[in-house]
This record gives structure tokens, C-alpha cells and sequence, in this order.
């Protein structure tokens, strides 16, 4: 069946994937600043036909290509509303179609089994799960740049058709216009690691309509940009928002405990937590890695290396920056789990306590990490986590901590001591996609719990006359309100009446002295302010007697 019809097989991964990836898409609601900005973007495109140059709140947006905001626009247009379905269903699709080019391709260079179980492991990595779910450019980086790998591959062939060299050009420029350069490093670096790795000349790359379309869709866009926005697009976006970006200044302000946290914070290590469990298992068969080294995984693991020294050597590191280094690692993690295993299975005692090792140093890093700020967490993850431990009773934290070290202990000691390697490895893909999906379910709870502004944002938007924020911008207010909302201190107040106002607790507070006009807060609300912080926002009416009330009252149900 894997062999005779590779497309049937294809056609059911892709759907699967779907199934997992696209469900409960609407939940949580889009909010902190990174999904809102975003989603604030589609918006601008699908509704106020900003469609040539990204826009939020009434002004240009420099920090990337357009390519995800058009597909996640188009998708809003056919589907006649710009919501959290229609902003994260592309990056449910781009998994999909990830999952699938990984078990199309990689039979051709780990065979058709082996390939099979990357493509799972691929849909099952909660790196692919967490970003699959998300409006955000990563997911179709992902597959741009797998699909640039796999072409590659193929196309430094002596034997390659023109027509394969030339969509490696196409899919590499697509990365760029998804990613700017962290697509084109991306590239650059893993082709370079897979013409060393396989000793083919890059020459063998090279057609003259490939390299003129690569430029064209590439760096078309860019220069388009640049001739509309001149000077200011070239500091904000190719100097500020890739170059130091990228380049950062590594040595300023870095301390000892800086350091130490830093050379934790690898790309590696967020790497295998991106793959768990599998990245554990395969970590458990050493024995087996000269086996699937040979069998032709060397092209996935040199792509791989080759980005993860992109990413080590660039000076912002988030977690989500490794995404696209899964599906190839995958295929290598599949070809030393599906490698041909040694005479004799491991005898079951020696089995069952390098299970259990395994599992509880896996618990005590956890520890570690969560105590000291360590292992890869963006802050708006450990903010998102932080607000489910504050709904979650300790007793569930600690039951399902200690279920889940025991299930993993378990599917540890089958893969290491049971014959029939299917059985276990469909019964790990099975507990890592329902764990998951425990913990996605958790984590949305308290998100729209905690952090969602969405029916505070539904009063503002129904707010007649002039809003402004008093402070900076926050981008979820912005689009879940649907209309502009503009910066103003309190030095520079519109004359204009009536007039509201939005701010925090805090910073009401440090403005109160210099407001001089009555002030009437009509509405109040909790949210996710930027990654690191939450606040309580306040929807403000400056000149109490000259004020438009909302339809609805407070989100809280009081007027304070």
C-alpha cells in the first residue's frame, strides 16, 4: 500500500493532519501583542484593501513579507469574515501539506516506512501542533522551506530536470517572502549542508529562469516597498528588523548568569523538546544511529545542523524559530527508530530502569527550567502556563504530571523490550496527540480566562466619537474593536469632545495629577499586554456630561 499507491497514502495524511490541526481553531481568542498584530494585518487586507503593503491600525507595518497576510486574507474573503478560524486555518493547511511532502519526498530517500513515521512524527511534535494552531508566518516558513529542502535534494542531481531545479528556486524565494531573511538563511545554509553532505556541486543548481524567478518573487516585493516607503522601510525592516535582528550586538550587557542561561537556551535544546517523545526515544537507541546515518537520513540531519548554526549564531532566539528544522530531523529520528534493531532485545530489567532514569531526569530538567527561567520558554508561553497553574488546582497539576511520567515510562520500556514496533509507536502517537490535546484545551480555558480582551474590545468598538489609548498601542484592542485606535500622552490630549480614553490601572494612576478634565471609567477588562505582563485595561470618558455610553455595560459587570 505505501509503495503502490504513495498518493492515497499522501491524500489520507493530509486529511488526518487537518483533522488534528484545524480543530477548535476558534479557541482561545486572539490576544497579546505578536497573533493580534498579525490578525490586525489580515484584517487591514481583507477588509480595508491594504493588499500591496502589510498596514495595522492605519499604518504601515515593515517587519515582514506579505505572503502569509495574502493567503490568510484570501481565506478570509472566500470564508466573509476575518475571525481566529480564518487567521489560523492557513497554518493549519501549511502543516498538513508539510506532513504530507514529508512522507511523498522522504520515501525516495528513507523509504516508503521510514517516511511514514516522519510524517507522524512531524504532525505529532508539539512544535508542529503549538504553531499549527496559530495566525502566525511560521507554519507556511515550515513549509516553504521543507519543501525547499526536499527540491534541493533532488534538484543537485547530475540528473535533475530543469523543471526541479527551477521549483527549487520557487519554493526558496517563497521562503523569503514569507520570513524575510531568517528564510533565506535558512536556505542559503542548508543547501550549502546538503551539496557538502552529499558531495554535489551547487553549480548543478543553476538555470537562468530559476535564478530570474528567484530574484523576481524574492526580492520583487522588497523593492517595490522601497521605492513606495523609501528610507524608513530600509531602516525598519532591512536594517532593524533582519540585520541587528540577526546580528544583534552579542556583547553588550551580557553577564555570567546571561551567559549560562543562553548556552541553555540553545536552538538544540529547544530543538528536541520541539520533538518529544521522539527526540527521547531516538536519544535511548544510540546504538542505531550509524544504521540510520547510512540508510540515507544525512541530508535531513546536515539541513538540520546547518540551521540550527544559523539560528545559534543569531542574536534573537525564541523557540519557535526551530519549526522549520523539524520535518527534516524527523526523517532522521524515524530512520533510527525504524533502523533494524540489534540481535536480542534489551533484557527487561536493564529496560525498565533506563525507563524510569529517563523519565525522571526528564521531570527534574522540567523542574529546573520552570525554577529558573531556563529551557527555551517564550514569555508568553511561561505567562500562558502561569495563568493555567492558576486555574488548575495543585492536585490536577500534580496527577497529571505524574500520569503522564508513568505513561511515558511505559511507552519507554515497550519501544526498548516489545517486538512489534508498530504497536508501540502508534500507542506514543496516540498518548503524545491526546496529552496534547489535554493541555491545548487547558491552556485556551485559561488564556480566555485570563488574558482576553475580546468583549472589552466589542465595547470599544460600539463607543460613538474619538478613542484613543493613553500609552502604547495594544494591538488585540485594535482588531478585536475593528476600527483605528492612535497613541496619545496626556500633554497632548484632543481638544475635541466627547473622548475616550484606554489605559491600564497603572498607568491611570501615574496620569492621574495631570488629567484636569472628570474622568468616568465605563468599562473594564484583563488581558495579555505585550508577552511578559498582564494588566487590568480601562476604557476611560474624558468630560462625563458630553460622553456617548456604550450599548452594553461593563465587561465585568460593574461601573467602578
Amino acid at each position: 500500500m505505501l509503495e503502490r499507491r504513495p498518493l492515497v497514502v499522501a491524500l489520507g495524511l493530509f486529511a488526518a493532519s487537518l483533522l488534528v490541526c484545524g480543530s477548535r481553531l476558534s479557541v482561545p481568542d486572539v490576544c497579546g501583542d505578536d497573533e493580534a498584530a498579525d490578525a490586525g494585518v489580515v484584517w487591514e487586507m481583507a477588509e480595508n484593501g491594504h493588499w500591496l503593503l502589510p498596514f495595522f491600525n492605519g499604518e504601515m507595518v515593515p517587519e515582514k513579507p506579505p505572503l502569509f497576510f495574502w493567503i490568510a486574507a484570501g481565506v478570509s474573503r472566500l470564508r466573509g469574515r476575518v475571525d481566529e478560524v480564518s487567521v489560523r486555518e492557513p497554518s493549519a493547511v501549511m502543516a498538513a501539506i508539510t506532513v504530507a511532502a514529508v512522507f511523498l519526498a522522504g520515501r525516495h530517500l528513507v523509504g516508503a516506512s521510514t517516511a511514514l513515521l516522519a510524517s507522524l512524527i512531524t504532525l505529532s511534535s508539539p512544535m508542529t501542533l503549538a504553531r499549527a494552531q496559530l495566525g502566525r508566518v511560521d507554519m507556511t516558513l515550515v513549509a516553504c522551506t521543507t519543501g525547499a529542502f526536499f527540491a534541493a535534494v533532488f534538484a543537485l542531481a547530475p540528473s535533475a530536470r530543469r523543471w526541479q531545479r527551477n521549483v527549487f528556486w520557487l519554493l526558496a524565494a517563497l521562503a523569503v517572502l514569507v520570513k524575510a531573511s531568517a528564510g533565506l538563511g535558512l536556505v542559503i545554509c542548508g543547501t550549502l549542508a546538503v551539496a557538502i553532505a552529499d558531495r554535489k556541486r551547487l553549480s548543478h543548481l543553476a538555470t537562468p529562469e530559476g535564478i530570474a524567478l528567484f530574484g523576481l518573487v524574492a526580492f520583487g516585493w522588497y523593492g517595490f516597498a522601497t521605492w513606495t516607503l523609501g528610507r524608513s522601510f530600509v531602516a525598519a525592516n532591512l536594517i532593524g528588523e533582519n540585520l541587528k535582528l540577526f546580528v544583534g550586538e552579542a556583547a553588550r550587557g551580557r553577564t555570567a548568569s546571561h551567559g549560562l542561561r543562553q548556552m541553555l537556551n540553545t536552538p538544540a535544546i529547544s530543538l528536541i523538546g520541539a520533538l518529544v517523545p521522539w527526540s527521547l526515544f531516538a536519544a535511548l537507541d544510540l546504538r542505531r544511529w550509524r544504521a540510520a546515518r547510512e540508510a540515507g537520513a544525512k541530508l535531513a540531519v546536515a539541513w538540520a545542523a546547518a540551521g540550527l548554526g544559523f539560528f545559534t549564531a543569531a542574536d534573537a532566539r525564541h523557540v519557535y524559530y526551530v519549526a522549520p528544522l523539524v520535518p527534516p530531523l524527523a526523517l532522521f529520528l524515524a530512520s533510527v527508530l525504524n533502523a533494524e534493531r540489534p540481535a536480542g532485545a534489551a533484557p527487561r530489567c536493564r529496560a525498565a530502569l533506563l525507563s524510569l532514569g529517563a523519565t525522571g531526569c526528564g521531570l527534574l530538567l522540567l523542574r529546573v527550567w520552570a525554577a529558573e527561567d531556563w529551557g527555551g520558554l517564550s514569555a508568553s508561553d511561561r505567562l500562558n502556563l502561569n495563568a493555567l497553574a492558576a486555574l488548575w488546582p495543585a492536585e490536577s497539576r500534580t496527577a497529571f504530571v505524574l500520569i503522564g511520567a508513568l505513561a511515558a515510562s511505559a511507552i519507554v520500556f515497550l519501544g526498548l523490550t516489545w517486538r512489534p514496533r508498530p504497536a508501540w509507536i502508534l500507542g506514543a502517537l496516540a498518548i503524545s496527540l491526546g496529552a496534547q490535546g489535554v493541555m491545548q484545551e487547558a491552556l485556551s480555558a485559561a488564556v480566555n480566562a485570563r488574558f482576553s480582551l475580546k468583549e472589552f474590545s466589542g465595547t470599544v468598538g460600539r463607543v460613538k466619537g474619538a478613542v484613543y489609548f493613553l500609552g502604547p498601542v495594544i494591538p488585540q484592542i485594535v482588531y478585536h474593536s475593528r476600527r483605528h485606535i492612535h497613541s496619545v500622552s496626556v500633554e497632548d490630549l484632543p481638544a475635541t469632545r466627547p473622548l475616550h480614553l484606554i489605559t491600564t490601572e497603572k498607568r491611570l494612576a501615574e496620569a492621574r495629577e495631570r488629567l484636569t478634565s472628570p474622568v468616568h471609567v465605563l468599562v473594564t477588562g484583563e488581558g495579555r499586554l505585550g508577552e511578559i505582563d498582564s494588566a487590568r485595561v480601562l476604557l476611560l470618558a474624558v468630560d462625563e456630561g458630553s460622553v456617548s455610553l456604550p450599548e452594553r455595560g461593563s465587561v465585568d459587570g460593574s461601573r467602578p
